[in-house]
C-alpha cells in the first residue's frame, strides 16, 4: 500500500471513527483524555475514540453528544460499526493513548486522566479485548496516529518524544 493514497481522518475530541486498509486515523490534544484503538489485523479494519470522559452521563450537554465521549459508548459504538463491515469481535485487539495528568502539580485537581483509564481497562476486560499496548500516563501532551493497514500506532508527545505502539 502506498502511504501517499491513504486518506488521513482527523478525529477531534470525543470523536469516534472507524476505516479500512486505506485509511490513517490521527488525533491530537490528548492530555487527560484516553483515546482507544481497535484493530483487526486479519481484515485490515481499525477504530479509534478520543474519550474526555469516564462516563457519559458526565456529558454536560446532549445537543452536541459524540459517540466518542466516554468508554460506554465508545467501545459498542465502535464494536458495531466494525462488526457492521466484517470484523470479527475475537481478532479484535486494543491499544490505549493518554490518561495523564496535565496539573499533577496542583493538588486541588482530580486525576481524571486516571479515572478514566480505570474505565476504559475495566470495561476491555468485561468486553474480552486484549490489551496489546499501551502509551498512558505522563504530563505531556500527546498525538496518535494510527495505520490501519500496517497497525501502526506512532504518539508524539509535546516535549517531542515518539513512541510506537
Amino acid at each position: 500500500m502506498l502511504y501517499s493514497r491513504m486518506k488521513i481522518k482527523r478525529l477531534n475530541t470525543g470523536d469516534a471513527a472507524v476505516g479500512d486498509s486505506d485509511i490513517i486515523l490521527y488525533t491530537g490534544g490528548i492530555g487527560s483524555c484516553v483515546v482507544i484503538c481497535l484493530w483487526d489485523p486479519y481484515l485490515k479494519i481499525g477504530g479509534m475514540a478520543h474519550m474526555p470522559l469516564s462516563h457519559s452521563t458526565q456529558s454536560v450537554s446532549r445537543e452536541s453528544f459524540s459517540f466518542g465521549i466516554a468508554p460506554d459508548v465508545a467501545f459498542p459504538y465502535l464494536l458495531q460499526k466494525m462488526k457492521t463491515i466484517g470484523s470479527q469481535h475475537e481478532h479484535l485487539t486494543l491499544r490505549l493513548v493518554g490518561g495523564g495528568n496535565m496539573f499533577s502539580e496542583i493538588k486541588s485537581f482530580t486525576d481524571i486522566g486516571k479515572e478514566i483509564l480505570a474505565t476504559t481497562r475495566s470495561m476491555a476486560i468485561d468486553l474480552k479485548l486484549p490489551l496489546q499496548k499501551s502509551c498512558t500516563g505522563g504530563k505531556f501532551g500527546k498525538s496518535a496516529e494510527f495505520n490501519i493497514y500496517t497497525g501502526d500506532i506512532y504518539v508524539c508527545h509535546t516535549n517531542g518524544d515518539v513512541d510506537e505502539i
